[in-house]
């Protein structure tokens, strides 16, 4: 199993994306978006970013710290996933064991 945000997990989001995603299903869009996951065990941040540019995929990064400036942000902190109500036990954890 690849670990997530890791630099595999990052090559394999990224032939997936650039495979199932064309221009045309992403409305020709330009974006961009940082998925920041703050507080993560043994401290530290991490995060994941994806760009379009005229709807192909154009970054798909990770790597520790905040990672690089976008359109749209999703911050996590992690103590707070850690205690949430996230519907699914298996996702929460994954998320606070891989961070």
């Amino acid at each position: 199993m690849v670990k997530y945000l890791s630099e595999q997990w990052q090559a394999e989001v990224d032939k997936e994306l650039r495979a199932h995603l064309s221009p045309e299903k992403m409305n020709n869009i330009s974006s961009s978006m940082n998925n920041r996951y703050l507080n993560c065990p043994g401290g530290g941040s991490k995060f994941f970013f994806v760009s379009f540019v005229d709807g192909k995929v154009d970054k798909v990064l990770v790597g520790e710290g905040e990672g690089p400036k976008a359109e749209f942000y999703i911050s996590v902190i992690m103590r707070f996933l850690r205690k949430s109500r996230v519907p699914s036990l298996a996702l929460r954890r994954l998320l606070w064991a891989e961070c």
